[in-house]
Formats: structure tokens, C-alpha cells, sequence
């Protein structure tokens, strides 16, 4: 009995865990499934931005060819406007009148909302990013007005009244006629499905400027200056693309 008793205890030793042994794997797999998620996120997050510049691309298409057939750039669509109605998407004012009248922000000559998308001829899922926030779009007035571009040919340096920046507070360009913003990973100052403002809590002076609101996404004062700064992936970055 005594021998047997002895080789029970030690096959027990042999197939368990001490603590210590157990703490060590347990921190070892951590370890692993940290990486694993870690590889995960960073991959969801790669799929997400290439989606984002699949959509912007479509959408630089689109309007080119609006542009070329029609001699002008639409007007922004109502940013609170629900999906059954029928204003969605579709440019506020009457086509080609060059005033924008009713657009949901406004600026000496530039007028804000979101994506005009039906007037484009895009699927109703063109105007959200794949964070599910919709795209806010601004354009230069004179440019919507019928034969805009006619009368304002490319080497027409009075229009575009866009500024644009860079993340260092460096003008891009001061001129730009139209502009497309993706609100980026948070979110913050995005008009959602549902017609309402999206607030992350953002402090980044960046992301405020180009949903021209505040932290808690309170709108302030529309403007014609946006901020062109790819999110970096730091924390508190979660900036837009455009």
C-alpha cells in the first residue's frame, strides 16, 4: 500500500499544475490572445480604411460626372433627413439656382450638410462610412449654379471658398470648391442613421473644427475651414479622411 500510495502522489505531481506553473501559463496565454486581438484590431482597422477610400473614390467619380454632365456640383443634402424621406440625400434649394437656400449650415459663400447622394445617383449606403456616420459635404454656392463651370473655368482663381488644412495648422489650400469629410473611427460631430449628431466626448481641437461643434457636439458657428489629417491611430486621434 505504501507503494502505491507513493506512486499515486507522484503521478499527481507529475500531471498537475503547481500555482506558480498555473500563473505562468495563465500569464503565457494572455500573452497570446493579447497579440491575436491586437492582429484582430489592427486588421479590422486596415479593411475599415480601405473600404473608406473605396467609398471616397466612388464618390470623387460620382461627382466628376455630375460635374461633367450637368455643368455644376449639387448642392449638400439635409444632414437630419431620414432615410424614408424623400429628401435624403437629395440637394436642398432648386437645381442649379447657385444659392443653396436651406442648406443645414451656412457661410458667406460656402454651404454645408451631407452628402447629396441621390442627386449623384448613389445607393442610399453611400452616405454613411464604415463607422456608420454620414459624410459631411460642403461646397463653394457659385459652384452649383447652372453653367457654373462654364462661366468658372479651372484656371479661375475667384472661386473656392474652402480652406483647407493641414493636422501642423498649415493651409493645404484656401480655395477648395467642394470637400467630402469622413468623421473617422469615434465618430464625434457625424449626423448617425438616425438624423442625430454623434458626440464622442472628442477634446481634439482637429475633429472639432470639422464638425465646427463642440466635445459634447453642440454645433458652433459653421465656417469654411476643415482639417485634412488621416487618423495616426494614437489615442485621442481618431482624425478624419477626406
Amino acid at each position: 500500500m505504501g507503494v502505491m500510495k507513493h506512486c499515486r502522489r507522484h503521478h499527481t505531481h507529475k500531471a498537475g499544475f503547481t500555482l506558480v506553473e498555473l500563473s505562468i501559463t495563465l500569464v503565457v496565454l494572455g500573452l497570446v490572445l493579447g497579440g491575436i486581438f491586437g492582429f484582430l484590431a489592427q486588421h479590422i482597422r486596415r479593411v475599415r480604411y480601405d473600404e473608406l477610400n473605396r467609398e471616397l473614390s466612388t464618390i470623387d467619380t460620382a461627382l466628376l460626372n455630375y460635374r461633367r454632365l450637368n455643368d455644376r456640383l449639387p448642392c449638400p443634402a439635409n444632414a437630419t433627413a431620414l432615410i424614408t424621406s424623400t429628401s435624403f440625400g437629395v440637394e436642398v434649394d432648386t437645381a442649379g439656382d447657385g444659392a443653396c437656400t436651406g442648406a443645414s449650415f451656412s457661410n458667406g459663400n460656402t454651404a454645408g450638410g451631407v452628402l447629396p447622394l441621390r442627386t449623384l445617383n448613389l445607393p442610399d449606403n453611400s452616405m454613411f462610412d464604415p463607422w456608420g456616420g454620414r459624410f459631411t459635404y460642403a461646397v463653394d454656392i457659385r459652384a452649383t449654379a447652372t453653367g457654373a463651370f462654364t462661366t468658372h473655368p479651372i484656371t479661375d482663381t475667384t472661386i473656392g471658398s474652402i480652406t483647407v488644412m493641414d493636422g501642423s495648422a498649415m493651409p493645404r489650400t484656401t480655395q477648395a470648391v467642394v470637400i467630402v469629410v469622413s468623421h473617422g473611427p469615434n465618430g464625434h460631430g457625424a449626423f448617425q442613421l438616425s438624423g442625430v449628431r454623434k458626440s464622442s466626448g472628442s477634446t481634439n481641437i482637429n475633429e472639432k473644427t470639422n464638425c465646427h461643434c463642440n466635445s459634447d457636439g453642440s454645433s458652433l458657428t459653421f465656417n469654411n475651414t476643415f482639417v485634412d489629417q488621416t487618423d495616426t491611430g494614437a489615442s485621442g486621434d481618431n482624425l478624419n479622411n477626406y
